[in-house]
């Protein structure tokens, strides 16, 4: 469906488009880098090369949108070469960028690497959970597991006014509902009964989420198969 739309538009800008054509190049790389079309996720992976070999050529834009679509898609060796880029970052921007993208890979291993670094020593406290932020977007589930078995450890790289509102927000793309016991029990245990809005919030999003998932994704894919 996005592969016809995203023919027209290209891979690169053309003297005189209009800015939401621009947003839109963008918006379609990234889905269909997430979804795994072949040719996207090879030519991102051949424009990261160039961007390593000359940084210079790329604009912000264009360098935050390619980091990002190769993270989602790294293999081991892409994932290594982030994290040093991230070492060797020249500007706390960029260092906090390339952090958080160490989280972003929809590999599974990649996501226990990742979280793994968090209490290494080998990433600044500041900047860890930008990586457990990261990866609770496509791993919700790994990303609490991790930050409920850590917690005591985890909890001082947080500030104290907000950290008892970090494990909502990570189960913000989780649709499974042992999350909501899981969201529950770490209340009961470590949020004082009159601070518990954000968890009453996040177990109703998550049961809605798993609705949609049970009752509208098959009526998604009965519409594909049809079109």
């Amino acid at each position: 469906m996005l592969r016809p739309l995203f023919t027209r538009v290209g891979w690169d800008a053309k003297p005189g488009e209009s800015a939401n054509t621009t947003i839109l190049r963008t918006d379609l790389i990234a889905a269909l880098n997430d979804l795994g079309d072949p040719e996207v996720v090879a030519e991102t992976r051949a424009r990261f090369d160039k961007y390593l070999a000359n940084p210079a050529a790329f604009n912000a834009d264009e360098r935050r949108s390619l980091l990002r679509n190769v993270a989602v898609q790294a293999d081991t060796a892409v994932w290594e070469r982030l994290l040093q880029m991230a070492k060797a970052a020249p500007s706390e921007m960029e260092r906090q960028q390339l952090y958080h993208l160490l989280g972003a890979p929809q590999d599974d291993a990649l996501t226990q690497r990742a979280l793994g670094l968090v209490l290494s020593g080998e990433v600044p406290a500041t900047l860890a959970p930008e990586i457990v932020s990261s990866a609770a977007t496509r791993h919700p589930d790994a990303a609490m597991d991790f930050t409920i078995r850590n917690w005591d450890k985890f909890s001082k790289m947080l500030e104290v006014t907000s950290a008892l509102q970090f494990l909502p927000r990570l189960s913000g793309n989780s649709a499974d509902l042992a999350t909501v016991d899981k969201l529950n029990a770490f209340a009961a245990a470590h949020v004082p009964e009159n601070a518990r809005q954000d968890y009453v919030l996040a177990t109703a999003r998550v049961r809605y989420l798993a609705k949609v998932r049970a009752t509208r994704l098959p009526e998604v894919d009965r519409w594909l198969a049809a079109h």
